[in-house]
């Protein structure tokens, strides 16, 4: 997470001209999807502490159990944004679903890995090889998670090929390893402490590695459409979660009580976490590698320019480029 001297704290706080709403202007409703994860930080954030009202919205962050049903809620217009990992992105792109990124994330290093690789343990499982024929569990099949996952058994003397991918929750994730309904499964922060916490598991693995020692997992993305006809307010929620991920990356204590609270794991266990890491502004390059994977393991049929699903509101401005 990023550290901060008071001075620069106390400068993100003071709002930019022309970006508050003016006296009187009613606030646009802006509903948000997110899965119980980490990745809602930077959005519970804003909501809490008033960032989204004071540039014009009123967000109401809503849980889903995946990546997969915030998107189709977005599509379908019920939410104008959610917050999906990239591997969707890509894959609702390539069928011709016109939605793109709005804000960061959560960015991913291997400096600070974001998830890791856990097996039972009392498995037998130690490389990509011994996990020929196994099952891994994963939020949606074919998302990030399950991608890395096939991208790091590659890499460790494993044969792809060969895995059978199980739909489980982020959440069940453990209790489905106890029951040896999967053999291994990437497991993301909040969850990520209980794991290592709990004692029964062992970790084998950095998967995200699989894919790039650093990449964008997620981002925040809305429809084409809304983007095309509201503008302004595409730019005033991405402005708004710029500030609102560097405020709670330096007070972590106070955004961890939001996040404990969103996902019901404790206080104590999300400050342990690496955190969503998101960058102010996005750029092709932190795409790609995941767009590159996600046609490598079959998510998608074709691969795109990134440039192609980022709103300029998620770009650095090119001035400062």
């Amino acid at each position: 997470m990023r550290i901060f001297t008071v001075a620069a704290l106390v400068a993100l706080l003071v709002v930019p001209l022309g970006s508050a709403r003016a006296v009187g202007q009613s606030l646009v409703t802006f509903r948000v999807a997110t899965a119980p994860t980490m990745g809602a930080q930077a959005a519970l954030y804003a909501q809490q502490s008033g960032i989204f009202k004071r540039y014009g919205l009123d967000v109401e962050v809503v849980a889903m159990a995946s990546g997969q049903a915030a998107t189709a809620a977005v599509v379908g217009g019920s939410m104008q944004a959610a917050y999906v990992n990239v591997i969707s992105l890509a894959e609702a792109h390539t069928r011709g679903v016109p939605i793109e990124a709005f804000a960061p994330g959560g960015y991913y290093s291997t400096a600070k890995p974001y998830g890791l690789l856990f097996v039972r343990k009392e498995s037998p499982i130690h490389t990509g090889g011994d996990l020929n024929g196994k099952t891994i569990g994963s939020g949606a099949l074919k998302d990030i998670n399950a991608i890395c996952t096939l991208a790091w058994i590659d890499a460790n003397g494993g044969d792809s090929k060969t895995v059978r991918a199980l739909e489980v929750p982020n959440n069940t994730l453990m209790p489905a390893l106890d029951e040896g309904r999967i053999d291994v499964a990437t497991i993301l922060p909040p969850y990520q402490a209980q794991a290592l916490d709990s004692g029964k598991y062992r970790v084998i693995g950095r998967p995200y590695d699989g894919i790039a020692k650093s990449f964008e997992i997620a981002v925040w993305a809305g429809s084409t459409d809304f983007a095309a006809k509201n503008p302004d307010v595409v730019r005033r929620f991405a402005a708004a979660m710029r500030e609102s991920s560097q405020i709670a990356n330096a007070t972590p204590a106070k955004a961890a009580e939001m996040v404990a609270k969103f996902t019901g794991v404790d206080v104590a266990t999300v400050l342990r976490g690496p955190g969503p890491n998101e960058p102010p502004y996005l750029e092709p390059s932190d795409l790609q590698p995941v767009i590159e994977a996600a046609v490598r393991y079959g998510a998608i049929t074709k691969s795109f320019d990134a440039a192609e699903v980022l709103d300029p509101a998620v770009r650095r401005p090119r001035s400062t480029r």
